[in-house]
């Protein structure tokens, strides 16, 4: 790792594409008018909050508050080709894109394991087209894949027959897509979104210890759950295996997850929910990611930028399925991060 030449901002030809950014940032939802959402009386108000918005664009022709998941995918592609247009690092804002294809390839494997349509689940938003991914599965043709894709599935559909646990499949995928991001992230001396990587690794890790002691199951299960290159080793997770669950929590009194854990595990011991350890989690991410408001220039403000539309998009998500199915508006307030800006 020391032989790495560090790289963060100060990238001149990014001038040009972070200008466009910061105008864009100024245009996400405040909090006010997300509060003003999750507080609306139902799915109907909640566009008419949108509506003040620049989601208004999309709003005009939609059929009915049914309709909603299609001005999100919309939202998130318009970003994402955006990115695609502006970025000079391809081989980082490459895995953004990667993120969708291991996803089609879990949802791939789950079909042909699982014997159910779940054509529902995947997002086209990959490079790799869904129905290569569903062929190269099917017919177990991993010459169809890209090389990383390939090298995921192989193990898979060697070992699934044997294991028969579905959850196995996304161990092993999210492993190999990690993997690779840390690998890239290190090869490029993109210093901002290494440490990025390693704190969602971190994230993952953390929710999955308290997943894995919470159901009762063994260490091994978590052992496999667990994805190298984050900032907390394995022999800490593990450790705490032989601690009584409700001593874990202080142990992370000095980590930079303290409030992530100590939040998360109140909820979870009162009300037996994980909605704020998922939230706290996403905060963790979101507040890392705001570090880029203060670069310049470089691709950091770009992969930023990306992060916090995601977010805004599954806050809107959460806040339509919330109303469409007349949750509280304050049980739905609680699975909702802070908002980037």
């Amino acid at each position: 790792m020391e032989d790495i030449h560090w790289k963060y901002g100060d990238d001149v030809r990014y001038a040009y594409a972070v200008g466009v950014i910061r105008v864009l940032e100024t245009r996400s939802l405040s909090k006010e008018r997300v509060e003003r959402a999750a507080d609306a009386a139902n799915a109907d108000d909640v566009l008419r909050v949108l509506a003040e918005t620049p989601y208004a664009e999309y709003l005009s022709g939609l059929p009915g508050p049914d309709a909603y998941e299609s001005f999100l995918e919309q939202e998130h592609e318009k970003t994402l080709d955006l990115l695609d247009t502006l970025t000079e690092d391809p081989p980082l804002t490459e895995l953004l894109w990667c993120r969708f294809d291991f996803h089609n390839l879990k949802v791939a494997l789950k079909e042909k394991f699982g014997g159910q349509d779940l054509a529902s689940a995947y997002v086209r938003f990959g490079r790799v087209p869904i129905p290569a991914i569903k062929t190269a599965v099917v017919e177990e043709d991993l010459s169809l894949l890209s090389a990383g894709l390939a090298d995921a599935a192989a193990p898979v559909l060697r070992g699934f027959p044997e294991r028969k646990d579905p959850k196995w499949i996304d161990f092993v995928l999210d492993r190999t897509m990690y993997e690779r991001f840390v690998a890239t992230t290190c090869s490029e001396g993109n210093l901002f979104f290494y440490e990025l990587v390693r704190r969602e690794i971190d994230v993952i890790n953390i929710l999955s210890l308290f997943r894995t002691r919470r159901s009762g199951d063994e260490r091994g299960q978590f052992v496999e759950a667990f994805l190298e290159g984050g900032t907390l080793s394995r022999d800490m997770f593990l450790q705490l295996f032989d601690e009584p669950l409700e001593a874990v929590p202080g142990r992370f009194a000095y980590t930079a997850y303290r409030n992530l854990v100590e939040d998360g595990w109140a909820h979870l011991d009162r009300e037996g929910s994980f909605a704020v350890f998922e939230r706290a989690g996403r905060e963790t991410v979101l507040e890392y990611l705001r570090r880029a408001k203060l670069i310049a220039f470089g691709v950091e403000p770009l992969i930023a930028y990306l992060y916090a539309k995601e977010n805004e998009i599954r806050m809107i998500r959460t806040i339509m399925v919330g109303k469409l199915n007349h949750v509280e508006s304050n049980v739905i307030k609680e699975s909702l991060p802070r908002v980037y800006a």
